[in-house]
């Protein structure tokens, strides 16, 4: 029976589907917790600080320095030292810590001190799930495989504020945090069981995609000669654009909606929202299988994707109507999807695993640039709603995000053209070489 059991728990712990399971739960609980406390922290920090306004985007904006700083260090850590599990199993544990300390908190300097390092655990749980699907998924299934992954994002991000709200209501102030650490713990276990990947495809069974355990490779690649790579220029800039938007909605939308439609209470919003996190959760995965399926090049679908994204948020300021505004989040929420599935796999063909495996650092830049978009977006644009509304603020947005996108797309055809010149001109050579 024993034997039995340890040979099972050997051929789970070597399928690239108990990778994608645990790295999709990583990521959904990361954004349940970090929906989960929102609707708690207001209540907590009555009687700490005199403006509670403050102070909640003080906790956001430590959550979202640590996720910066956290994700490119661990990143190129795990490159470095070739060590991923370790790392992401230290990330979970301290994120397990920070939630628990989150709700035992007594002063709000406290509370700062705590949320720091669970947007540093974030972070490494970002760079480094991305990176151990890059290891174990060649780059013809990885549109899929990114494609689920951000499925779960999205029904953790949908499902946090809500579930938040029902577990402080029903448990008191400390049943959130309990629960968060609890769904951690039960990540770190399955983290625990699958092992390390970064040397998945040295002992994998297909000689498609195996590498030889011998076969040298080079350096790991440093950040400045990937942030010279025109794969990585445009992910991050659309991440950045993307996840802006995003922010900007999260912040901004609840109080249009709250002004544009005075009888709608916070229950209504919660579920007027899932009209822009369902189609997202549905069509990510279904965006990702196609482009498994038709290999289309990712560069032009990614900066069409945040063409569309630009073009179809300033809609959102203009139904007058609940229906019409739920017609345009579902419409929103099936380009978001389409635009933000593509960013991942692009990034994983920057790397060739032949040669080195720097997956750490390429996702840990992608987490980078997550985490600025989250930071600007909210800053910026509630600035600009003060004085002049929500219409002016995603107009002002969207031409941001759509000149960046035009930009790289000419960019884009200069590179095109130049290189079909080369070839056409070392064709010209070899026939007039020719004897």
């Amino acid at each position: 029976m024993k034997v039995a059991c340890c040979r099972a728990i050997c051929r789970l712990r070597r399928q690239p589907t108990t990778v994608l399971i645990t790295v999709s739960l990583a990521i959904f609980i990361d954004l349940l917790l970090y929906g989960l406390v929102l609707p708690v922290f207001p209540s907590v920090l009555q009687g700490k600080v005199d403006d509670v306004s403050v102070a909640n985007a003080i906790l956001g904006s430590c959550y979202a320095l640590g996720t910066l700083v956290g994700s490119i260090v661990a990143g190129r850590l795990s490159d470095i030292l070739q060590r991923r599990q370790v790392l992401m199993c230290g990330g979970l544990a301290l994120m397990m810590i920070c939630t628990l300390a989150l709700g035992l908190c007594t002063t709000f300097w406290q509370m700062i001190l705590a949320r720091l390092p669970q947007g540093l655990a974030s972070g490494v749980t970002w760079s480094l799930g991305f990176s151990m699907l890059a290891d174990v998924y060649p780059e013809e299934k990885l549109g899929m495989v990114m494609g689920v992954v951000t499925g779960a994002n999205v029904i953790g991000q949908m499902a946090g504020p809500g579930l938040g709200g029902l577990l402080y209501y029903a448990g008191g102030q400390y049943c959130p945090f309990a629960f968060g650490a609890g769904l951690t713990l039960v990540d770190l276990i399955f983290r625990v069981v699958v092992g390390e990947t970064i040397h998945w495809r040295e002992v994998s069974q297909s000689p498609a995609h195996a590498i030889s355990p011998g076969e040298p490779k080079s350096d790991i690649v440093s950040v400045r000669s990937l942030l010279g790579n025109w794969k990585v220029v445009v992910s991050c800039i659309s991440t950045v654009g993307m996840t802006a938007i995003m922010a900007v909605i999260d912040t901004l939308l609840p109080i249009h909606l709250e002004e544009r439609f005075p009888n709608m209470n916070s229950a209504i919003i919660g579920a007027i929202f899932t009209a822009l996190f369902l189609p997202m959760a549905i069509v990510s995965p279904l965006t990702g299988r196609a482009l498994d399926r038709w290999q289309p090049n990712l560069v032009w679908v990614t900066q069409g994707g945040l063409l569309l994204v630009s073009i179809v948020f300033p809609v959102l300021a203009l139904p007058r109507t609940v229906i019409l505004e739920v017609v345009v989040l579902v419409l929103f929420g099936i380009v978001t999807a389409v635009a933000l599935t593509p960013v991942t796999p692009l990034l994983s063909t920057v790397i060739d695993p032949k040669v080195c495996n720097s997956y750490g650092t390429v996702y840990g830049l992608y987490t980078v640039s997550s985490s600025l978009g989250l930071m600007v977006g909210p800053l910026f644009s509630v600035t600009v709603y003060q004085f002049s509304g929500f219409l002016s603020c995603t107009l002002l947005i969207a031409s941001s995000t759509l000149a960046l996108a035009l930009i790289m797309v000419s960019v884009e055809v200069f590179l095109w053209r130049r290189a079909r010149k080369r070839v056409l001109n070392e064709d010209s050579d070899a026939i007039l070489t020719t004897p």
